[in-house]
């Protein structure tokens, strides 16, 4: 029954991933044609189209700068940190904290020192004074700090998987540790269409509009 339900739920979020893709697909269409139809009616308006010359070019020449970006690195961490977790068994045993082995006691007690010695090293990085990760006006925004918070955390939690995993006899070879760093990126192949036709719509206003 559980693993009916549990089908089901993936069939229906992969439906709404299909969906949405498939709308933001129309949305750009729609926005190419609107472009070109208003710019022809209201030139007045400034309103640049998809289908003059500048704006061809800018669709052939700016794609890859249009998804390239921090958004894109996020996405690829924050899979292999979804992954990690889940194929090292760390997420499924910090729900089941009472009901543990020998070795996934070893393997928490291991990951609780490592959460410990992170939270010193990144205290000393951007607590005292003259800290490295401060920015230039003395402060924690902006700067550095802010802008490494995700790939830190997923760096963390990869790291965090793999020292539970070997430690709990999870992960018993070098083959099992690349699988579990690189696993979630599979997990996540939808996200990457949802995310490349998303910007694409957004750098596409962007174009229109400003």
């Amino acid at each position: 029954m559980m693993n009916r339900f549990s089908s089901l739920s993936k069939t229906r979020k992969k439906t709404f991933l299909a969906v949405l893709a498939l709308l933001i697909g129309i949305g750009q269409i729609v926005l190419i044609l609107a472009s070109w139809i208003i710019s022809s009616i209201k030139p007045e308006w400034g309103v640049r189209s998809l289908l003059s010359g500048e704006g061809i070019r800018w669709l052939f020449g700016n794609f890859t700068e249009n998804i390239s970006g921090s958004g894109m690195v996020w996405l690829l961490l924050t899979g292999m940190a979804y992954g990690a977790i889940k194929y090292s068994g760390l997420g499924s045993v910090i729900c089941h904290l009472r009901h543990l082995s020998y070795r996934e006691r070893l393997g928490i007690t291991l990951v609780v020192v490592e959460i410990v010695i992170f939270i010193v090293v990144l205290a000393l990085l951007t607590l005292i004074p003259h800290a490295v990760l401060l920015g230039i006006t003395g402060k924690l925004y902006p700067g550095s700090f802010f802008r490494s918070i995700v790939p830190c955390f997923c760096f963390l939690v990869c790291s965090l998987s793999v020292t539970f995993g070997l430690a709990a006899d999870r992960l018993r070879s070098l083959v099992d540790v690349l699988d579990c760093l690189v696993i979630g990126i599979a997990y996540i192949l939808p996200f990457w269409l949802i995310y490349i036709l998303g910007m694409e719509l957004y750098c596409s206003f962007l174009f229109v509009l400003l």
